[in-house]
């Protein structure tokens, strides 16, 4: 779960719709220079990058800790382990490729050293999908959407966490949106509802959308936690990409 601070609130977005923003945002990518949309499969990849969340978000988890909600951040590895294997299981079943893509995104978080299980599956899964797409281990095309896949995550999490009426966007989030980005760019928010991008990166300006919950903070009690989210309205977090 995502979890927006706000004023005596917290704005709840669940993992797998930050993840399909995110496949939102490769749609429109053409980077910098020549014009290069990527293709559907991989667009499909990166939307389906968090799909291996969905069962772990249907209702938010309690931290009595601090009266609010449990943060994706907030889960060990030894909880990530098996549910990343049996995420990435059903989009294996769904497309080779995106689970191909989706594996080595989720490489970053787990030690190999620590998870040589997880990492032996995973090197297999990844071999697979290489036999059956015909594709070498250093493909660039495969390179170039996992790169992609990894800045677009940050700006999905950063138009999902920051923002006007946000308490504090994450601070590691800004330096590793400019690390990661392709070619230096700048994001800035305009508005709560627009953010300029300059130079700009996209096909077109467009508007995204995702899902959301906004519940009272703190709270005393999973059950709360529990009748506050039954009872909360979905909303929808609406954004305007524009030109700088």
């Amino acid at each position: 779960m995502l979890v927006q601070r706000r004023t005596g609130s917290l704005r709840l977005v669940r993992q797998n719709d930050h993840g399909l923003l995110t496949g939102r945002l490769a749609q429109e990518w053409v980077g910098f220079g020549a014009p290069a949309p990527l293709a559907f499969p991989d667009v499909l990849a990166i939307a389906l990058h968090d799909l291996a969340w969905a069962e772990a978000d249907r209702e938010p988890v309690f931290d009595p800790a601090t009266g609010g909600v449990r943060s994706f951040r907030d889960w060990t590895d030894p909880e990530r382990e098996p549910m990343q294997s049996a995420g990435l299981d059903l989009v294996e079943r769904l497309s080779p490729r995106a689970a191909l893509i989706g594996s080595l995104h989720y490489a970053r978080f787990l030690d190999p050293e620590e998870y040589p299980a997880y990492a032996r599956r995973e090197g297999e899964r990844r071999a697979r999908a290489r036999v059956e797409l015909d594709l070498a281990e250093d493909d660039a095309i495969v390179e170039r959407t996992r790169g992609l896949l990894v800045h677009l995550d940050l700006v999905s999490l950063l138009l999902c966490l920051g923002g006007p009426g946000a308490l504090q966007a994450p601070d590691w989030l800004g330096p590793r949106i400019e690390a990661t980005a392709p070619t230096p760019y700048s994001l800035a928010w305009r508005s709560e509802r627009e953010v300029a991008c300059d130079p700009f990166p996209f096909r077109a300006e467009f508007e995204v959308a995702c899902p959301y919950r906004e519940i009272a903070a703190p709270l005393a009690s999973a059950e709360d936690l529990r009748a506050a989210w039954r009872a909360a309205v979905p909303r929808f977090l609406s954004v305007r990409i524009t030109r700088g």
